[in-house]
């Protein structure tokens, strides 16, 4: 079972019980599509929340004929019958949510996150303006790789790279979308590199359903705190000028110390060394420092090698 089917129950569980009271721990399995026991252990998480989660304020069950297979008795949960008044930080905080949410579901549920998004604004007052702007890529993109990802479908990307000069096609078992720092990404199965990927949707040019059954790669790596989890390399801090310091709003970064002068230390997680040359070589004197120093040695070696061609050819 998935933490966020449960997550899903437990939001639910309390409102739906008192709507529908007397139901036995099976009825409301089937209402759920799980299992009785697993209702039970999901009001013996509940037993322990609250809409003040204070002592003697938290939810009630008689769990001792619920588990004898009798009726659900729920108590000190009349709080979640009145209609919950959100302070202008939460509504902020919502917003901000469910914004950076709506380019990550399917089309069918994109509707009802718009209009929950509309009536938290019409409510919030002139103070609750705010704007999220996400680098997610178009509509069809991201309903093509949900439909995918739902169907377990394979799908072939055209996409960007911007490290070999060039549109790659990679064949890829979709795994989920994700939203990371004002970007959204797929998370998936490379069938050429064989092993998870993570790619930027706003790079994503073209996506194909193959209609090939996707395969079972086992469990999604767990990306943690990191960018990339599993796929994380190496850490290469760069002192850029002010010039050039636009590339920590286009590179995901795990950390910028901002100097006195205007200049930036910034931290990238490099995980395609061609990426960094073609960085270093664009970015040119707008970089100051490399470290470790050795990192630079590829890019370096690429520019005397560009050099090399230009004297050659006269």
């Amino acid at each position: 079972m998935k933490s966020t089917d449960q997550l899903g129950r437990l939001l639910t569980l309390v409102p739906y019980l008192q709507a529908n009271p007397g139901l036995t721990a099976a009825e409301v399995a089937d209402h759920y599509g799980t299992t009785a026991s697993q209702i039970v252990k999901d009001l013996n998480v509940l037993w322990y929340c609250g809409p003040n989660n204070l002592p003697g304020q938290q939810f009630d069950f008689n769990m001792d004929t619920i588990e004898a297979g009798g009726p659900i008795e729920v108590t000190n949960g009349e709080a979640v019958r009145r209609p919950h008044r959100f302070q202008m930080t939460e509504a902020l905080a919502l917003k901000v949510a469910l914004a950076a949410l709506e380019p990550v579901v399917p089309a069918a549920q994109r509707a009802v996150v718009r209009s929950t998004l509309a009536k938290i604004s019409a409510v919030s007052g002139p103070a609750g303006g705010v704007a999220v702007q996400l680098a997610s890529g178009s509509d069809q993109t991201r309903d093509t790789l949900a439909r995918a990802i739902e169907a377990r479908r394979r799908v072939q990307l055209s996409y960007d790279g911007l490290t070999r000069g060039s549109t790659s096609t990679p064949m890829v078992d979709p795994a989920e979308l994700i939203v990371r720092d004002g970007y959204a990404y797929l998370r998936g199965w490379s069938l050429e590199r064989q092993s998870w990927r993570t790619y930027r949707l706003d790079r994503v040019i073209d996506v194909v359903d193959t209609g090939e059954r996707a395969a079972d790669h086992g469990a999604l790596p767990d990306l943690g705190e990191t960018w990339f989890g599993e796929e994380a390399g190496h850490l290469v801090t760069l002192t850029l000028s002010p010039r050039a310091a636009w590339v920590t709003e286009y590179d995901p970064v795990s950390d910028v110390d901002h100097l006195d002068d205007g200049r930036l230390r910034a931290t990238f997680q490099v995980v395609d060394e061609e990426w960094l040359v073609l960085r270093l070589l664009q970015l040119g004197n707008g970089v100051e420092a490399v470290e470790p120093c050795q990192a630079a040695d590829p890019a370096r070696d690429a520019a005397r090698a560009g050099l090399q061609l230009y004297s050659s050819l006269g």
